[in-house]
């Protein structure tokens, strides 16, 4: 026995869906017609879904593994500050951090009544007069000590008595604690170097109790950790550790504009779906149409409260309509088909193995609105078709004193003092401040770009002789920036990191680099 099934769809091939949707009448009275021809004045022997019940599988996170490192997972506390995290510039401490760790300090302590002590801090630990140069103001700085000793000295637990006031050990574990877990001290453990320059992305892997294979993150640029930035080795082979069985009440699906359950019935005007510009390249949007017009009231939401800090999916289900009928247990798998064809080996809010959806869904601990600071340092890998080269160009670089500012001048050569001519020959012309080229390189491995050694105020974005994939680079070009973050996380705890973060260009530019050529003597 099969079931009839009817169903009145507009066909429309043109753009304007207007007059498709509208289903314009002359006579009233067709509507009980159609009504009488399609059964609607019969009863349908057809339930409507009242209770799912379901099984949810878990599998926790446990490890981070990066190149330089592993860190342990709670699933809880937030993980982009262990995936996304850089190290600090070379020596850790710059005289600027030195100079304000140290009058953060002093103020504390005299908040809390420990005037002599705040006093002793710059007296006990005083900083360098290279330091004070270096940190911009030196008077400033000699009043403020240097925070780099106070540091070690509160590391190393001698702090409080050094400055005369054993009782202040509480506002120094304060202040410790401070520099460490929010201005990025160097105590802890250091990032694991997920960080990969050859492809301008973040790659680690997370493993899970009992999963079996790890979780890959790929094509991660800083920001926005989500279910799209993982991917498996391999399907689930491991039993999932923790199970919970769950009962809900499906509600209908509903959105604004949705079509009535009857074809006749008077639509809603706030929204006209049919207004919508659909054209037939947009396939998407005409897909995304169809579904809301056609299929939309034949949709029941189920809603599953997942736990964060790992993977999780359904394993068993059965639905339950109105006439008692229990349906199960149903088999679920990703809303696309597997394979290696066109439109298949994907699916959205599912991670791949070897190209086929699984079933699961990766849901990393959230973080609150986070809050970003300024680039500290900043270049952009540009295509410079003119030249036929490209260019990193280094736009905002840190300073000696620790603080930001632009790439030094290239220093002009002056001319030589015995010539009389008017025009010099150049091998090659000048290029702005912070230019630095990246040599192609090809081989049977592909094309990469190398950067050529020369000036290094691009250290931590790309090293010098550190090389590029060359197709990372497109026409649009490569923002990549390293701004602090400060973050609070599910579970209320604090964090604050360092980390690169990879954009969209503007597009090329153009260097005005010239080879042979002569320019004239510009005398005094």
């Amino acid at each position: 026995m099969s079931d009839l099934i009817l169903r009145i769809e507009p066909v429309q091939r043109a753009e304007d869906l207007r007059s498709g949707l509208a289903a314009r009448l002359l006579d009233p009275l067709w509507l009980l017609g159609r009504q009488w021809m399609l059964g609607e004045f019969d009863g349908e022997d057809a339930g409507t879904p009242v209770t799912v019940d379901y099984t949810l599988a878990h599998y926790p996170l446990e490890t981070l593994y990066g190149p330089d490192g592993k860190r342990p997972i709670d699933g809880a506390a937030p993980l982009e500050p262990h995936l996304e995290a850089v190290a600090d510039p070379p020596g850790g401490w710059n005289p600027h951090k030195r100079a304000e760790t140290a009058a953060l300090l002093a103020r504390m302590l005299h908040d809390e009544g420990f005037d002599d002590a705040a006093g002793r801090v710059a007296r006990e630990f005083p900083l360098p007069a290279e330091a004070a140069a270096a940190a911009g103001d030196a008077v400033q700085a000699h009043r403020a000590g240097d925070g780099q000793a106070l540091y070690d000295a509160a590391v190393d637990g001698r702090l409080p008595d050094r400055l005369g006031a054993p009782d202040s050990a509480p506002v120094v574990a304060v202040w410790q604690a401070l520099i460490a877990e929010t201005l990025g001290g160097p105590a802890g453990d250091g990032p694991v170097g997920a960080w990969r320059p050859q492809r301008l992305e973040y790659e680690a892997e997370l493993h899970c109790a009992g999963l079996g294979t790890p979780l890959r993150i790929v094509d991660h640029h800083g920001g926005g950790l989500g279910w799209l930035s993982c991917d498996l080795d391999a399907a689930p082979s491991g039993t999932p550790p923790q199970r919970r069985s769950h009962r809900c009440t499906p509600t209908a699906l509903r959105f604004r504009g949705m079509p009535q359950a009857r074809y006749w019935e008077c639509e809603d005007a706030s929204i006209d779906l049919g207004a919508v510009d659909a054209p037939a390249a947009e396939l998407g949007r005409t897909a995304m149409l169809q579904l809301a017009m056609v299929y939309g009231n034949d949709m029941f939401l189920a809603p599953v409260t997942v736990p964060a800090g790992g993977l999780s999916g359904i394993v068993s289900m059965t639905v339950s309509d109105t006439f008692g009928d229990v349906f199960g247990a149903i088999a679920l798998d990703p809303a696309t088909r597997p394979g290696a064809g066109p439109g298949r080996g994907w699916a959205l809010w599912a991670p791949a193995a070897a190209g086929v959806p699984q079933p699961w869904l990766f849901l990393p601990p959230a973080l609150a609105t986070p809050l970003v600071g300024d680039a500290v340092e900043e270049a952009v890998l540009v295509r410079d078709e003119m030249a036929n080269r490209v260019w990193a160009i280094a736009q905002t670089v840190t300073g000696a004193d620790g603080r930001r500012r632009a790439p030094e001048p290239p220093a002009t050569p002056s001319p030589q003092a015995d010539t009389a001519a008017d025009d010099r020959y150049r091998l090659a012309t000048d290029v702005p401040a912070g230019w630095s080229p990246l040599v192609l390189e090809s081989d049977a491995a592909g094309r990469r770009l190398r950067r050529a050694v020369g000036d290094d105020a691009l250290a931590r974005l790309l090293p010098a002789g550190e090389w590029v994939h060359d197709e990372e680079v497109g026409r649009e070009g490569v923002r990549l920036r390293i701004e602090y973050v400060l973050a609070r996380g599910s579970d209320g705890s604090t964090a604050s990191w360092a980390r690169i973060r990879r954009s969209a260009g503007r597009g090329g530019v153009a260097s005005g680099l010239r080879y042979d050529a002569i320019a004239p003597v510009v005398r005094d």
